[in-house]
């Protein structure tokens, strides 16, 4: 599921940019904020927040209240193991990503697994450097 939300949040990430009319982000704070603020609730319709940020502001957590993708999913027992949210990890990852930002994003808590709320763990690797395109 993960590799599928790379390549959604990759898109969004062009969507977005093409639909509004935003100012690059200046910090990974900041750039996750927005992902989460607006990008989650043009692109799904949901509201998340950000919440457990380090001190060095390298680390946070997405909570998702209320999951849209498990509004009708069950998990049958014999594929209790699959991760479906990890979608969400990936279009965050893939997103961040084309923004110059190499992270991780891993699952925390799952609703589908019986919490009560989604939440993903995002954590800063690299900031990419940003390399324009070669000259004709």
């Amino acid at each position: 599921m993960d590799p599928w939300g790379y390549n959604i949040g990759v898109r969004m990430v062009d969507d977005y940019i093409a639909n509004t009319n935003t100012d690059r982000c200046g910090t990974f704070k900041e750039t996750c904020t927005t992902l989460a603020r607006d990008g989650f609730r043009m692109f799904l319709g949901i509201t998340t927040s950000l919440e457990n940020w380090s001190s060095n502001e390298r680390e946070c957590t997405l909570v998702i209240d209320d999951n849209p993708l498990t509004t009708f999913t069950e998990l049958p027992e014999e594929h209790s193991n699959l991760c479906y949210c990890n979608i969400y990890c990936g279009a965050v990852r893939g997103a961040l990503e084309l923004l110059q930002y190499r992270t991780t994003v891993c699952m925390i808590t799952d609703v589908l697994k019986g919490d009560k709320n989604t939440q993903l763990k995002i954590t800063l690797k690299e900031v990419l450097e940003d390399v324009p395109p070669p000259e004709d």
